[in-house]
């Protein structure tokens, strides 16, 4: 377990500027050794379907993927994914351009889908980033933080302090990530929107598909995780209309929400937070209350 001193050394060794100093251990901490208990209880949360779900996936990119893929995953297991999953991301990624904000505090946007692939430019490289298919993989890794709190944990309070009395003084942070539509045919698109683009059998949808093409592989191995037989086809989506399939937008060629599909996806993120805050409860000795906010 590390000390307050090595805790307090290591946050202040990070190579970015932290939004405000208000919420930094050294302030709030009322005993070292109560932040020295909630560093050691910080604990990655994944559901046992996307732990296989990433092992699957792993081992698709050591057998079919880029040069660049393979000579980084080669390897690479479940427990080394995820430490690079939580390190190899950006500070900031956001909206329908993909906005970043890199650890070295370089900004810029646009460009995530070509890291892995022959053509990728620094920085946005699979060395020093993450994929958008491991992107998509890391949004159902949580982590638990017990720490301190200074509000009530509104959307947009930035770390500005409650009045006195208006939140519990410690509890856990848990960090979730819901579906993000932003980007077509990225991310939750891909296994949750039916379009009649992208739903095809040669991009590996549909029971039609060719199992032994990649595409189909890796289609399959996330309607595995998501407690399905293989993510639909678009002509599949239609004949369906109305019960699983959700008409989003008109025309012939409609597109359709997989209710089916999103309501698993987000099972995925939520079971095992329900679970952490069981255990923890009950390692308390106490009820748990749980304050979820724009999870979805």
């Amino acid at each position: 377990m590390k000390t307050f001193a090595e805790l307090c050394a290591a946050s202040a060794a990070l190579p970015y500027a932290f939004p405000t100093e208000a919420n930094r251990i050294e302030h709030l901490a009322e005993r070292a050794s109560e932040v020295e208990q909630h560093a050691a209880g910080v604990a990655p949360l994944l559901h046992a379907r996307s732990a296989a779900l990433i092992e699957e996936v792993l081992e698709l990119k050591r057998e079919t993927g880029t040069p660049v893929e393979r000579g980084v995953y080669a390897e690479l297991d479940l427990r080394g994914w995820i430490t690079r999953a939580l390190r190899q991301r950006p500070l900031v990624f956001v909206g329908p351009g993909d906005g970043y904000t890199l650890r070295s505090g370089e900004r810029s946007s646009g460009g995530f889908e070509r890291i892995g692939q022959p053509e990728e430019r620094e920085p946005l490289t699979l060395a020093r980033l993450m994929s958008y298919d491991e992107v998509a993989l890391s949004a159902l890794l949580g982590v638990a933080v017990p720490t301190h709190f200074v509000n009530a944990g509104e959307r947009h309070n930035v770390a500005r302090r409650g009045p006195a009395g208006s939140c519990e003084p410690r509890g856990v942070y848990v960090g979730l990530v819901g579906a993000r539509y932003e980007r077509p045919e990225q991310m939750e698109w891909r296994t949750t929107i039916v379009t009649a683009q992208q739903n095809t059998a040669a991009r590996g949808y549909g029971s039609e598909a060719d199992p032994a093409l990649p595409a189909t592989r890796l289609t399959r191995a996330w309607a595995r995780a998501l407690g399905l037989p293989h993510l639909p086809s678009h002509a599949e989506a239609v004949a369906g209309e109305g019960g699983r399939f959700v008409r989003i937008s008109r025309g012939r060629d409609a597109s359709y929400l997989d209710a089916a599909a999103y309501k698993a996806r987000l099972r995925l993120s939520v079971e095992p937070f329900l679970l952490d805050a069981e255990a923890r409860a009950a390692e308390a000795g106490q009820p748990a209350y749980l304050h979820l906010v724009g999870l979805g």
